[in-house]
């Protein structure tokens, strides 16, 4: 019904953006995807083609979990208020 194709997800990745890796603007892909790296912008198939996107992400709150508590016994061995650094708002890469 309504010409529904059905297609089975790639197996393989064509292309990579790496760790290191920062693009601003948008990007267009077929076959298959991953992304390690950063894209300021859109993330896009081609329109009728089977496409396969995987993306890495990680999130790092500083305020809670072992990485605040990591900063705030840095802070308190170097003689520093304990929220030195925490406080402060975020810097996007």
């Amino acid at each position: 019904m309504f010409n529904k194709a059905t297609s089975k997800p790639q197996n393989r990745i064509d292309s990579l953006i790496g760790a290191t890796t920062r693009i601003e603007g948008n990007v267009i892909f077929s076959g298959g995807l991953r992304v390690d790296g950063m894209v300021r912008g859109n993330v896009g198939a081609i329109a009728d083609q089977p496409a396969t996107l995987v993306v890495l992400s990680v999130i790092d709150n500083l305020v809670k979990g072992a990485a605040g508590q990591a900063v705030q016994n840095m802070n308190l061995m170097f003689g520093l208020a304990e929220t030195t650094g925490l406080t402060q708002p975020p810097v996007v890469p």
